[in-house]
């Protein structure tokens, strides 16, 4: 038998509950009108502006933003609704989780590896966030909640349209970019995660992207899943679809396991490469922070799960180039003293900028030289 949700809609919407998710030093809304719309169904959430987010696949992603308006009554919604929710879902589903991550979903895949799971199945949804089912969506909430004022007010929001150049309506998926919308992903495929513990099957799930992990190869796994997706209006991506082994490795969260090694998937790594290229045309000061944190970032992010840390060294080497380079041209308009003063007040700890500039300059002395005496050096 489901669970229920019993919290009712006016509690959740009472000015005093919508008081709590406000910041007020952020955003100035009339918290007793808000409520008074919601509570006598005079909300409306307004269209959703859109933009491209750049993949690492190069490809794009379309993103909706919402107004400060929607968030705040999603942001409420949600911290009403997800904690219920969660508590339903599969512990081996690690997307957009309290207490779950990134993180733990590579290390759960390396504790399959530790117990002989040496066979996987790679895939992902195709097309997951776009082409979840509303009817079915609605009909997973009305099962678990039993005020219908939210399922209506759900509805309201994965149903409002898109504003580009014109209007768009919304009849299938959700908005990549709502608060809401990956606890609904989550809910959507919680039925997907039942399926396969009914079988039997072990997996680790981040949002769309999956492993099943095998002792003995299963080429029947796609079929398998197939049908039961079907029944959802899903499919596995075929193109992201493939079998392999832990000897030959497998590519899941940015990392890529080989036997019982982690190491940092190549794709991921030119990514993060061509992301720091981007930056070379930006002020100075801004391009080298904005290294210094990427760099920090993905350095805390790996140490926790990559075996060594041969490919941050590797990153590193990469990026130290791109920095010469840009400091080979600062030189250019400065001296080496004023450029060292002026990243000494940066406060940058990474480099040893001081010897970077020293071999800027050498760089800039040996370029100028002329072809003649190079050849004859």
């Amino acid at each position: 038998m489901d669970l229920v949700f019993k919290e009712r809609f006016e509690d959740i919407f009472s000015p005093q509950n919508i008081k709590i998710y406000l910041k007020t030093d952020k955003i100035d809304i009339d918290v007793k009108k808000l409520s008074d719309e919601l509570l006598r169904g005079k909300y409306i959430p307004s269209p959703l502006q859109s933009f491209e987010l750049k993949k690492s696949n190069n490809k794009t992603r379309e993103i909706k933003i919402l107004t400060d308006k929607d968030k705040l009554v999603q942001k409420v919604l949600y911290e009403s609704i997800n904690e219920f929710f969660d508590k339903q879902f599969s512990n081996r589903s690690y997307g957009y989780r309290i207490g779950k991550s990134t993180i733990k979903a590579i290390k759960r895949c390396k504790d399959f590896i530790k117990r002989k799971y040496f066979y996987v199945f790679k895939s992902d949804i195709k097309n997951f966030f776009e082409n979840i089912n509303h009817n079915k969506l609605i009909s997973l909430l009305d099962r678990n909640i039993e005020d219908k004022r939210i399922i209506r007010l759900i509805v309201q929001f994965i149903k409002s349209g898109i504003l580009k150049k014109e209007y768009f309506s919304h009849e299938i998926g959700v908005h990549q970019g709502d608060i809401l919308s990956p606890l609904l992903s989550n809910i959507y495929l919680n039925e997907f995660d039942k399926f396969l513990e009914s079988k039997n099957i072990e997996f680790v799930r981040y949002a769309d992207d999956f492993v099943i992990f095998m002792k003995k190869n299963n080429k029947e796994i796609p079929e398998i899943l197939n049908i039961f997706l079907k029944n959802i209006d899903l499919e596995i991506s075929e193109e992201k679809s493939y079998f392999s082994d832990i000897y030959k490795g497998f590519s899941f969260l940015g990392c890529f396991f080989r036997n019982n090694d982690v190491y940092i998937d190549k794709k991921k790594l030119y990514f993060h490469i061509e992301s720091v290229k981007e930056l070379q045309n930006k002020e100075l000061n801004y391009f080298l922070k904005k290294i210094e944190n990427k760099i920090d970032g993905l350095a805390r992010y790996y140490e926790k799960v990559i075996t060594s840390n041969q490919d941050i060294e590797y990153l590193k080497g990469i990026i130290k180039e791109f920095i010469i380079d840009r400091l080979s041209n600062e030189l250019k308009d400065k001296s080496k003293k004023e450029l060292k003063e002026k990243l000494k007040n940066l406060n940058l700890k990474i480099f040893d900028y001081n010897r970077l500039i020293d071999i800027a300059y050498e760089k800039n002395k040996y370029e100028t030289i002329p072809k003649e005496k190079i050849e004859k050096q």
